[in-house]
C-alpha cells in the first residue's frame, strides 16, 4: 500500500513533529509512505520528504488568507493568526505522490498550504482520504479553538475573533466547510478525546466518521536514564529538581507561559531549576523569573531527549491542548507530568497515578502537583513512567489504528 501524509511543514509545530512521526511509524509497518509538505526544513536531506510548491507563491497566498482576514476583523492583528480561512493555497490533487497513492492522509494544511477547494479536489479523486485533526479548525467556522463560544455547535457568526456581528466571514467558511464534507467521503480522525467531543458537538461533523487516535509516539527513542553528564555541562545543580517546559513558541498565548513563571516563582528558594526549549519572541518574559532557568532555544529533534532526561518534571500550563506531545515526551523520559486540566492532557496523564492534572488556571492546585510530582520523581519510577507511555503511545500500535481506518479494496 502507497500512502502520502501531508501537512504544511515537516518540523516546525506540534503537527509537523506528529506527522512525520507517523510517517516513520507507516513505514516501519511495511507501508510505501512519503510525505509531502509545503516547507522542508529538518529533513531536507531524507527522499521521502518531498516539498511542493515554491517559495514565492507559498507566500503570496499565506499573504493573501491573512490580508483577507485583516480586512474583516477591523485590521487588528491581535487575533490575526487564532483563525485561518483556507481560501488559498497549492493544488496537489495532480501531484506525482497524491495520484500514486492508494490512500491520503491530511494533517495541518494552513496558512497557504492547502486551500478548503484543494481539499475538495483530493477528496473528488475517490482514493481513502483521513484527516487528522491537531486542532477545532475543521470543525468551526474559521478557528483553530473556540474557548468560550459555542456558535460552531450552529453557525458560525458574530465571531468573536473578528470582533463582528451577524453573519460574516466565519458564516460563510462554515458553509463552505458543510458543502464539501457533504459531498465528500472524509474519515475524521481526532488526537484526543475532548478534540473528538468538541466535533460531536459542532454542525458540521456531528455525524462524520470520527475516530480518536493518539498521536504516534517513538517511545523506544526515549531514555528514563538520568542525563547527569548533560545536567553539569547546563550547570544544574546535582540536587536541583528540574522543571521542564517546551513548546514551539513558549509565548504563545495558548501556552499560558505567565502561568508557568507564576508557579515557578512559587518554588523560589526551595531547590528548582527551570529548564525551557523552544523559541520565545519577548525573551524579556524570562527575566520575571525567580527561580535559575536555563533556556535551550529551538532544538533539532534529535537532541530533545537528551535534555527530557535533565528533567525530573514535565510542565504544560496550556490553556488548552488537544493532545500534548511535550507531556507525552517528558512521560517517555521518566519525568512526571504536571497539567492543566485542558483537554488533551486528559488523554496522558491519570490522576495521582503517573502525574497531576489540576483544574484550568487554578495556579495553587498546579504548585500543589508539582509538590507532588517531586515526592514522585525518583529514579525506581522513572521506567515506570516510560512503561506507561510504551503501553498507550508507542507508534507501531498507532499506526496500526490509523491503518485500521482506511477501507481496503
Amino acid at each position: 500500500m502507497k500512502i502520502v501524509v501531508i501537512n504544511q511543514s515537516d518540523s516546525v509545530g506540534g503537527a509537523a513533529v506528529a506527522s512525520h512521526r507517523l510517517l516513520k511509524a507507516l513505514q516501519r509497518e511495511g507501508i510505501d509512505a512519503r510525505m509531502l509538505v509545503m516547507h522542508a526544513s529538518a529533513h531536507r536531506g531524507d527522499s521521502d520528504i518531498v516539498a511542493y510548491g515554491d517559495n514565492l507563491r507559498g507566500k503570496a497566498y499565506f499573504l493573501a488568507e491573512r490580508l483577507g482576514i485583516f480586512a474583516r476583523n477591523g485590521f487588528s492583528r491581535a487575533n490575526l493568526f487564532k483563525v485561518s480561512t483556507a481560501s488559498r493555497g497549492f493544488d496537489l490533487s495532480r501531484h506525482p505522490l497524491v495520484a500514486d497513492a492508494d490512500a491520503i492522509i491530511l494533517n495541518w494544511i494552513n496558512q497557504g498550504a492547502m486551500s478548503l477547494r484543494a481539499v475538495e479536489k483530493i477528496a473528488s479523486l475517490g482514493k481513502p482520504l483521513l484527516w487528522i485533526m491537531h486542532d477545532m479548525w475543521c470543525c468551526t467556522g474559521i478557528c483553530h479553538h473556540a474557548y468560550s463560544c459555542d456558535n460552531y455547535t450552529a453557525q458560525c457568526h458574530a465571531c468573536p475573533f473578528l470582533n463582528s456581528a451577524g453573519n460574516d466571514l466565519s458564516t460563510s467558511v462554515q458553509s463552505e466547510k458543510h458543502r464539501i464534507y457533504s459531498a465528500s467521503d472524509i474519515r475524521f480522525v481526532a488526537v484526543g478525546s475532548w478534540l473528538e467531543q468538541c466535533c460531536r458537538r459542532s454542525a458540521l461533523l456531528r455525524d462524520a466518521h470520527i475516530t480518536t487516535i493518539p498521536n504516534a509516539f517513538p517511545v523506544e527513542e526515549y531514555d528514563w536514564h538520568p542525563n547527569a553528564a548533560l545536567r553539569k555541562q547546563l550547570c544544574i545543580s546535582p540536587d536541583a529538581k528540574v522543571v521542564i517546559m517546551g513548546a514551539a513558541r513558549l509565548d504563545d498565548p495558548v501556552k499560558g507561559f505567565p502561568h508557568a513563571i507564576e508557579v515557578l516563582n512559587r518554588f523560589a528558594g526551595r531547590g528548582v531549576h527551570s529548564l525551557f526549549v523552544g523559541g520565545i519572541r519577548d525573551a524579556s518574559l524570562l527575566e520575571r523569573l525567580q527561580i535559575p532557568y536555563t533556556h535551550t532555544g529551538m532544538l533539532p529533534p534529535s537532541q530533545i531527549a537528551d535534555f527530557y532526561r535533565v528533567a525530573d518534571i514535565v510542565i504544560s500550563t496550556s490553556h488548552y491542548e488537544t493532545l500534548g506531545n511535550t507531556l507525552i515526551e517528558g512521560l517517555a523520559s521518566g519525568c512526571v507530568p504536571v497539567a492543566f486540566d485542558a483537554g488533551g492532557p486528559r488523554d496522558i496523564i491519570e490522576h495521582k497515578v503517573n502525574g497531576w492534572i489540576a483544574p484550568a488556571d487554578d495556579i495553587a492546585d498546579f504548585c500543589r502537583g508539582i509538590e507532588w510530582a517531586m515526592e514522585q520523581s525518583t529514579p525506581e519510577k522513572r521506567e515506570a513512567l516510560h512503561r506507561s507511555a510504551s503501553a498507550r503511545f508507542d507508534a507501531a500500535v498507532i499506526a496500526r489504528q490509523i491503518l485500521s481506518q482506511i477501507p481496503r479494496p
